[in-house]
């Protein structure tokens, strides 16, 4: 029998956006002792591995949750994070990306997850926030 928890998979580009959502989840996170998988895809591993060093900085200013693992891909955002959400029990991406260039969530990005993921999604528009279940 698996007894590993599945983990809140929170997409991260370093955007304000991403940073909220990070904290957000791992607010539920603590709240639902579930472990957190934050994801950052990058045009190279170089790259996406800084952008996720940058925003762990700025959202918990060098002391993240012991139960916050990172995961780096290069490619694009919503197929790293469609990837990496299969067995999510939730997945957690902000408003708007970094935009307009291949290293981090683009502004669509939350919209393709939204309908291309089986996993229940979670993004804050800034105006609304859209939850989906499957």
């Amino acid at each position: 029998m698996n007894t590993r928890l599945a983990p809140i998979v929170v997409g991260v580009d370093g955007s304000a956006s991403s940073v909220d959502a990070l904290r957000w989840a791992c607010g539920i996170a603590a709240n639902r002792r579930r472990p957190i998988l934050a994801v950052t895809a990058g045009a190279t591993e170089a790259e996406a591995r800084t952008i996720s060093r940058h925003a762990l900085l700025q959202a918990f200013h060098g002391a993240p949750p012991p139960n916050l693992r990172v995961a780096t891909r290069v490619g694009e955002p919503a197929d790293a994070l469609t990837e990496c959400s299969r067995d999510a029990h939730l997945l957690v991406v902000g408003s708007r990306g970094s935009g307009g260039t291949a290293l981090g969530v683009r502004a669509s990005c939350p919209m393709v997850i939204m309908h291309h993921t089986r996993t229940p999604a979670h993004s804050d528009t800034g105006r609304e926030t859209v939850d989906r279940a499957p």
